[in-house]
């Protein structure tokens, strides 16, 4: 059976198995002194024992000193122990856990027992030893994942037994470690074999025991001295019980959150504990991975050892900072100068200029900006403005300036802080009276400077313009006053030609200017004789056949027209263009004329080609031949009425007048619109039950069509098509008539999936013979085709019953087999293949 678990155990090794180390197993063999000739067991002890899901080790000894005898089951089941080489001093231990799961055992459990005979002499000795051949050590616990092993570290605590006492007294000393830094949870445990009375008696750092098993002790050296009944020592050993160096973060440092990631980091060193270290902050342990790619934020970490012991710190995570990049305010600076950006220390740097150095040099205004990124990948960028100042001087002298003879030219610099001038002078304005070039250097406010000049030339003699002698104009009449030849004009009136032409009196003045802009003046005086002349024959005018026309020119001292009169008015009876030239006392004249056309008869047009229209059509009517037009509708279906071309629009046939008017007369016509008559129509709407086919109808034309929609028609040009919608459908068809008219029409197909919401419910009849609800009817009953109706007494008895009720000319009169039936309350069942109506009836009489 031991070698059947062995050879199973061993296929499970082979399995794939992570490498990740996540902690540490301690076996541990007791020291133990037996006689010569003895029977030891030795318990192997286990610590860390987490979640195991397999382990194989082999475990060697000297056979001259001892003899493998047995094993004895412990605390965990399944130990398979191969002993076919114990001959030679070696056993192959094995162990898996069957559901593949991993258990998990106390510390200080003892998982077997090894049974041993003590062969040698006394003072012999031999280790006992965990080793790695032939048998190799290999210790696995499960993973988080199905069919997942992770190797687990082996940490071999060797037993020594001894040979001696030959009181005959057999001790196995198996001691617990404190497990951690500062706590009390050491032990040491005896395994005594002895065939008499024995007493123990322990001493150590404030401690006293006479236990064989003592707990809850701390780091130090513990004392046993084993004695009989008359305190004679049979055995006494020294017995170290240890403690682990406690665990201490010596640094913990962090990297605040990348710009590019968004994560951070943590790193520490510490010192103690036991291999392997978890590290937690709130996502369960791990190792120190957990302490890389973070978001911003507090942690809270707790450090964990393979024996469980503890120590915690915190921590934060900063998040992004973008550098703060400052380039300083607006930097000013004259034409010429340069001003230097700087920055400031990042890993790289981007210039709109597309420079990649920390300082650049500018001597150009304009905007510039840099974006700088730093260790994090974090970047930040700034702009500064680099301008000139706003007052950078632009000195104008204005232009070339002509000195006349005796002139003197004044030079102004405009408004700076200094001055130079060529010629040695600091002010603003000077005065200078000899032709050359005059320079002037200016300073500002920001201490920039600007430069000028000026050519000062002769202007030359100029001749004055001379206008003439003052002067006597007619009313109406002009003159043209003409200056001579120089290089501009500026007449008092704003006229800048060399000529100037007057017809009102006034003073008119002229300056002029030669080429070295010397100037020189004259004036006249224009008057005038008498008031203005007026002449005005009239507007243009129309004579019509046989008209004549008089034309008065008024009170003036001669006259002579165009016909060659020259009497004050003249008589004209022909068309054409008529002038007249008159002249008053003081010989002043003026001129007029009229152009005189002949009119015409008016004579009104009809321009339509035809009159006819289809129903609901428009036409424009047109005439033409007068000035305006007057239109006289009784049917009010023109557009309008004063217009000589309005639309009509009448619902049948229409009469229309017409009144054209002009100068010489008017007309009148009379128009006739005639409108065909159509008799195309679409038949009436009706209302089948769910299932049926519905009739469409159209009459009166000699073509059809329906237009399709989601239930089209069986024949769309056919006038007479079936059609079977799912529910209520509106058909449209136009009917072309035989006068070529299109009439658009519809149909609404009623889709009664419940009668009783289309039918009204008959609940009372009155047979008196009024012939006023003598019978039961129902309205609309036929539109849901085939049918049935039953009639029930009171008790339930069929009194009246018809297939396809109303299909005919029978009816139910209150009547069963000829006789009247009582007044009271029936009942009746009206029954459809879409629904059924059931319903009281009442007979009054």
């Amino acid at each position: 059976m031991r070698n059947f678990v062995l050879i199973l155990l061993t296929a499970i090794v082979w399995a794939p198995f992570s490498n990740t180390q996540a902690q540490t197993l301690t076996l541990s063999m007791p020291d133990t002194t037996v006689a010569p000739g003895s029977t030891i067991n030795l318990p192997m002890s286990c610590r860390g024992f987490d979640e195991i899901v397999s382990m194989q080790f082999s475990i060697s000894w000297d056979t001259t000193v001892i003899v493998y005898q047995d094993t004895e089951k412990g605390q965990l089941d399944n130990v398979a122990v191969g002993d076919f080489q114990a001959g030679s001093g070696v056993l192959r231990v094995s162990w898996f856990d069957v559901e593949g799961m991993g258990q998990t055992l106390p510390d200080g459990t003892v998982i077997t027992y090894l049974q041993f005979l003590a062969r040698g002499a006394e003072g012999d000795s031999t280790p006992v030893s965990f080793v790695d051949s032939p048998l190799q050590i290999q210790i696995h616990r499960a993973g988080e994942n199905p069919g997942e092993f992770i190797e687990v570290e082996f940490n071999p605590e060797h037993g020594l037994v001894k040979l001696a006492n030959p009181s005959g007294i057999s001790v196995a000393e198996i001691p617990t470690n404190v497990s951690c830094a500062g706590a009390a949870d050491g032990q040491i445990e005896l395994n005594i074999t002895y065939d008499d009375e024995f007493s123990v008696s322990w001493t150590g750092p404030d401690f006293t025991s006479s236990e064989t098993t003592i707990t809850d002790l701390g780091p130090g050296t513990y004392n046993l001295r084993i004695s009989d009944t008359d305190d004679n020592p049979l055995y006494e050993s020294a017995i170290e019980i240890t403690e682990p160096e406690a665990i201490t973060v010596t640094s913990l440092e962090t990297q605040s959150a990348s710009c590019i990631s968004g994560l951070g980091s943590a790193s520490l060193s510490l010192t103690g504990g036991m291999a392997p270290i978890t590290y937690d902050i709130g996502n369960g342990p791990g190792d120190l991975s957990q302490l890389e790619e973070l978001n911003p934020g507090a942690y809270a970490l707790i450090i964990t050892d393979a024996n469980g012991c503890t120590t915690s710190s915190s921590f934060s995570i900063a998040g992004p900072t973008p550098p703060d990049v400052d380039l300083g305010s607006t930097r000013v600076i004259c034409p010429g100068e340069t001003t230097t950006l700087t920055p400031g220390t990042y890993e790289t740097y981007n210039w709109s200029t597309g420079s990649t150095s920390p300082v650049i040099a500018l001597s150009n205004p304009g905007t510039y900006s840099v974006t700088v990124t730093d260790q994090q990948g974090c970047q930040g960028s700034d702009e500064i403005l680099v301008q000139f100042p706003d007052d950078l001087p632009e000195v104008d002298l204005g232009p070339a300036v002509a000195l006349c003879p005796g002139e003197m030219a004044t030079l102004d610099g405009g408004t700076y802080n200094s001055y130079l001038w060529s010629t040695g002078e600091t002010t603003q304005v000077i005065q200078v009276g000899e032709p050359g070039t005059y320079r002037l250097t200016v300073t500002n406010s920001s201490g920039c400077e600007g430069t000028g000049s000026i050519q000062v030339q002769t202007g030359g003699e100029i001749t004055p313009p001379d206008l003439g002698p003052d002067l006597e104009i007619c009313p109406g009449q002009s003159v043209t006053l003409s200056a001579g030849a120089y290089v501009t004009y500026n007449w008092s009136t704003g006229a800048s030609s060399q000529t100037l032409v007057v017809s009102e009196p006034g003073t008119y003045g002229l300056t002029v200017t030669n080429a070295g802009g010397c100037e020189a003046s004259d004036v006249v005086v224009i008057r005038s004789e008498g008031e203005p002349i007026n002449l005005d024959l009239g507007p243009d005018t129309q004579l019509c056949a046989g008209e004549t026309l008089s034309l008065s020119a008024g009170s003036f001292s001669t006259y002579n027209w165009s016909t060659g009169s020259t009497a004050a008015n003249i008589v004209v009876s022909e068309p054409g263009t008529y002038a007249l030239t008159v002249t008053n006392a003081n010989g002043c004249e003026t001129s007029d004329a009229i152009a005189v056309t002949a009119g015409e008869e008016v004579q009104l047009l009809v321009e339509n080609d035809f009159l006819d229209l289809c129903p609901g059509e428009s036409i424009e009517l047109l005439v033409s031949g007068a000035e305006s037009y007057v239109w006289t509708d009784t049917s009010n279906s023109l557009s309008a009425l004063d217009i000589a071309n309005p639309m009509a629009s009448p619902d049948t046939t229409a009469g229309y007048r017409v009144i054209g008017s002009s100068a010489c007369g008017s007309d009148t016509v009379d128009l006739e619109v005639y409108v065909y008559q159509t008799m195309a129509m679409a038949g009436p709407d009706t209302c089948i039950g769910p299932g049926t086919e519905a009739q469409l109808m159209a009459f009166g034309g000699v073509s059809y069509f329906w237009e399709s929609n989601r239930y089209p028609v069986s024949d769309p040009t056919s006038p007479m098509p079936t059609a079977s919608p799912e529910d209520s459908t509106t058909y449209l068809v136009a009917i072309t008539d035989f006068q070529g008219c299109v009439v658009r029409d519809s149909v609404l197909v009623l889709v009664a999936n419940d009668p009783e919401g289309a039918i009204t419910a008959v609940n009372m009849i009155t047979p008196n013979g009024d012939e006023k609800n003598d019978v039961l009817y129902f309205p609309n009953i036929s539109k849901f085709g085939q049918n049935s109706l039953k009639v029930f007494n009171r008790w339930g008895n069929v009194i009246y019953q018809k297939v396809n009720y109303q299909s005919d000319d029978e009816r139910f009169d209150g009547t069963y087999n000829g006789q009247q039936l009582p007044a009271g309350t029936y009942y009746y069942l009206l029954s459809f293949r879409s629904g059924e109506i059931k319903q009281k009836l009442t007979i009054l009489r």
